[in-house]
Protein backbone atom coordinates (compact mmCIF):
# COMPACT_ATOMS: atom_id res chain seq x y z
CA UNK A 1 0.00 0.00 0.00
CA UNK A 2 0.82 3.50 -0.38
CA UNK A 3 0.95 6.50 1.81
CA UNK A 4 -2.51 7.36 1.57
CA UNK A 5 -3.34 2.82 2.12
CA UNK A 6 -4.07 2.73 -1.55
CA UNK A 7 -3.13 -0.60 -3.17
CA UNK A 8 -0.74 -0.06 -5.95
CA UNK A 9 0.20 -2.03 -9.12
CA UNK A 10 3.33 -4.28 -8.62
CA UNK A 11 4.67 -3.93 -11.63
CA UNK A 12 3.59 -0.46 -13.01
CA UNK A 13 3.41 1.32 -9.68
CA UNK A 14 0.05 3.13 -10.23
CA UNK A 15 -2.36 3.12 -7.42
CA UNK A 16 -4.93 5.35 -9.11
CA UNK A 17 -6.17 1.85 -10.82
CA UNK A 18 -8.17 -1.04 -9.14
CA UNK A 19 -5.62 -3.80 -8.13
CA UNK A 20 -5.90 -7.66 -8.83
CA UNK A 21 -4.13 -10.76 -7.53
CA UNK A 22 -1.88 -12.44 -10.07
CA UNK A 23 -0.41 -16.05 -9.92
CA UNK A 24 3.24 -15.86 -11.68
CA UNK A 25 2.67 -19.67 -12.14
CA UNK A 26 -1.09 -20.74 -13.10
CA UNK A 27 -3.19 -23.18 -11.47
CA UNK A 28 -3.30 -24.90 -15.53
CA UNK A 29 0.77 -24.86 -15.50
CA UNK A 30 1.00 -26.41 -11.47
CA UNK A 31 -3.12 -27.69 -11.09
CA UNK A 32 -3.04 -28.28 -7.14
CA UNK A 33 -0.03 -27.80 -6.18
CA UNK A 34 0.48 -27.01 -2.30
CA UNK A 35 2.03 -23.38 -3.01
CA UNK A 36 -0.18 -22.59 -5.96
CA UNK A 37 -1.56 -19.54 -3.47
CA UNK A 38 2.23 -18.94 -1.69
CA UNK A 39 2.34 -15.30 -1.70
CA UNK A 40 6.01 -15.91 -3.34
CA UNK A 41 3.73 -16.56 -6.38
CA UNK A 42 1.27 -14.04 -5.71
CA UNK A 43 1.63 -10.69 -7.27
CA UNK A 44 -1.17 -7.46 -6.79
CA UNK A 45 -0.99 -5.54 -10.03
CA UNK A 46 -3.81 -3.42 -12.12
CA UNK A 47 -6.11 -5.05 -15.00
CA UNK A 48 -3.52 -3.32 -18.00
CA UNK A 49 -0.81 -5.12 -16.36
CA UNK A 50 -2.50 -8.26 -15.28
CA UNK A 51 -3.71 -8.64 -19.47
CA UNK A 52 -0.39 -8.25 -20.42
CA UNK A 53 1.40 -10.89 -18.15
CA UNK A 54 -1.43 -13.16 -19.35
CA UNK A 55 -0.87 -11.68 -23.12
CA UNK A 56 3.05 -12.68 -22.74
CA UNK A 57 3.89 -9.08 -23.22
CA UNK A 58 5.87 -9.50 -19.52
CA UNK A 59 7.96 -12.44 -20.68
CA UNK A 60 11.09 -10.92 -19.33
CA UNK A 61 9.45 -9.48 -15.89
CA UNK A 62 8.13 -12.32 -14.98
CA UNK A 63 11.75 -14.52 -15.63
CA UNK A 64 13.27 -11.85 -13.08
CA UNK A 65 10.62 -12.76 -10.63
CA UNK A 66 10.64 -16.21 -10.86
CA UNK A 67 14.38 -16.12 -10.55
CA UNK A 68 14.05 -13.17 -7.43
CA UNK A 69 11.29 -15.14 -5.78
CA UNK A 70 12.78 -18.20 -6.07
CA UNK A 71 9.55 -19.98 -7.87
CA UNK A 72 11.52 -22.91 -9.38
CA UNK A 73 12.65 -24.38 -6.10
CA UNK A 74 8.96 -23.35 -5.20
CA UNK A 75 7.25 -25.72 -7.34
CA UNK A 76 9.32 -28.59 -7.86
Amino acid sequence: MDEKGYSYCEQCGRSDRRTQVHHLVYASRAPKHPNLHDFRNLLLVCGQCHDKFHGGQYKKEFAKLEEERGLKELFV
